[in-house]
């Protein structure tokens, strides 16, 4: 199943924009092609939030080879700055396009069970 069914391609394409803007004020080129390349495979799905670091990093580093034959050799920053741009801003869409009510009833289910091993403990 591809990302856009799971998340909803207007959710998608909402949080990309709003976080564009954001992303045009990263302080070096560099940094804002990782972030773009990483909405770029997110939404091509190319890595899914349920990807391991591996998988995702494979990516990012196919993505950097990319960003340095569109730019012409240089991009401004290194491959470890790259990837680690590339995987902060899989958090970020980790954050922005997942359902706030899973999380909701995670955390709710979470404070549930503290509280009945708290009971148990302390009782």
């Amino acid at each position: 199943m591809n990302n856009a069914k799971i998340y909803g391609i207007q959710k998608i394409n909402r949080a990309y924009s709003l976080r564009l803007q954001e992303i045009d004020f990263c302080e070096t080129s560099g940094e804002r092609m990782a972030r773009i390349m990483a909405w770029n495979a997110f939404i091509n799905d190319q890595i899914s939030l349920d990807d391991g670091n591996s998988s995702t990093n494979k990516i990012a580093q196919l993505k950097y080879v990319e960003s340095i034959e569109l730019n012409d050799g240089d991009i401004g920053i290194s491959e470890p700055e790259f990837i680690n741009y590339f995987f902060d801003e899989t958090y970020v869409i980790n954050k922005r396009v997942t359902l706030k009510k899973i999380k909701f009833a995670f955390y709710l289910f979470l404070a549930l069970a503290a509280y009945g091993i708290y009971a148990i403990v302390f009782k």
